[in-house]
């Protein structure tokens, strides 16, 4: 009896996901010249509560698993040894000690990815947009996404699947060149946006 009614709940706990929705109110990176991730999520039911899944498409293909997202850009600065030159942070579990970075970490493109750190030091301690970050435990603090953010000192850039930087930019109003065009960043008062052209 017991059997045929875990059986009945995990039936029931199946048709229970709710459908891929459109993420609102969200500010998705570049995945190509004048086209966008999009970010998509869905309810899913389970026997402990209730948990919601996300995933992330180029043109309806997906991107692969956000973890490995977030991991590679990680995984090319400790590759490189930049990771390995900011300053300990208080650990954590099963990854040993952490960093932190002199910089926000801005992931602005995919297919290259692109990644902007933006010097800390004059950027207003304000939060990241609720939802627009990607954690890693190798860093305190997290890879934002998206393609507005605030100024801040020093900028440079880099492309784990390019192989290339951390490179420094001139400023805010600059031009980075890809195989398929180019990312250029504009200035707007406090603020600057991305766009991929």
């Amino acid at each position: 009896m017991i059997r045929y009614i875990l059986i009945l709940l995990g039936y029931l706990h199946l048709g229970c996901n709710g459908p891929w929705e459109p993420r609102v109110n969200s500010d998705s990176v570049w995945c190509g010249p004048h086209l966008r991730i999009d970010m998509q999520r869905r309810d899913l039911n389970d026997l402990t509560g209730r948990l919601s899944q996300n995933r992330w498409l180029c043109d309806g293909d997906s991107v692969g698993a956000l973890k490995k997202v977030v991991n590679f850009p990680i995984d090319y600065l400790e590759d490189t040894g930049v990771l390995g030159t900011w300053p300990s942070g208080t650990g954590n579990a099963g990854c040993g000690r952490n960093r932190i970075p002199p910089y926000r970490l801005y992931l602005v493109s995919l297919n290259p990815s692109i990644v902007l750190l933006v010097e800390k030091k004059s950027i207003r301690d304000r939060p990241p947009l609720s939802g627009q970050i990607l954690n890693d435990c190798r860093l305190e603090g997290a890879l934002e996404f998206g393609t507005n953010f605030d100024c801040g000192g020093e900028i440079l850039w880099f492309s784990p699947d390019e192989k290339v930087g951390p490179l420094p930019l001139d400023g805010y109003d600059a031009r980075i060149e890809l195989p398929d065009g180019y990312i250029q960043l504009i200035r707007e008062g406090d603020r600057f946006r991305v766009e991929r052209l």
